[in-house]
């Protein structure tokens, strides 16, 4: 079976289990329409973007992100996004500043790419900010809890708690005294200058 014949049948089990394709629209050279949403090609790859490689390869997650990132490698189409720079509640590797990084790090060496850009209007954008930001809030809230169970639990043995009981067996101990017809080790001297150690 050749790699062609391969991802048709990949796209024909993915439409089997119901798999939903994106909406991907073309209104102009540089405008597309993806599920209704708006976006303007920034740098556009040699190959093109293939809307239905595109339609196969979005997912809904990449809606909250500013920019789309899609690379060519091994023929397949590789979708990531990133955010505007400097947004508060985002790490630095998902700003768009962090593009040529990660061209260098994670895309194969020459390849094809494209970043579309997601237009929307401000109160969009606050929605998204909003989220973003009640996101990051529960995940720091989460490590909070987590951080202050561990240190409970490391707490816990260092503290006094109830006692256990504790059952004391009576035994008698006493102290053998060494038999007296044994010689202790004791040292010998000699005026010899020469002398064999003998094993015992």
């Amino acid at each position: 079976m050749s790699q062609t014949e391969d991802r048709q049948a990949w796209i024909e089990q993915r439409k089997s289990d119901n798999y939903i394709f994106a909406d991907v629209i073309q209104q102009a050279d540089d405008r597309y329409l993806i599920n209704g949403q708006a976006f303007q090609v920034v740098k556009d790859a040699e190959a093109g973007i293939d809307k239905q490689e595109l339609a196969n390869r979005y997912m809904d997650i990449l809606d909250s992100y500013d920019y789309v990132v899609g690379d060519w490698s091994f023929q397949q189409l590789r979708l990531k996004g990133f955010y505007e720079d400097k947004l508060p509640h985002t790490s630095i590797d998902q700003q768009i500043s962090f593009l040529d990084d990660y061209l260098y790090e994670y895309c194969s060496f020459g390849c094809d790419y494209f970043v579309l850009k997601h237009l929307r209007n401000e109160e969009e954008i606050n929605e998204r900010n909003r989220q973003l930001k009640s996101k990051r809030n529960n995940q720091n809230s989460k490590r909070k809890k987590r951080r202050k169970s561990r240190h409970n639990d490391q707490g816990r043995s260092h503290k006094s708690g109830p006692k256990k009981q504790t059952k004391t067996v009576g035994k008698r101990f006493s102290v053998k005294k060494k038999n007296s017809s044994r010689k202790a080790n004791a040292v010998k001297v000699t005026d010899k200058k020469t002398f064999k150690i003998r094993k015992k």
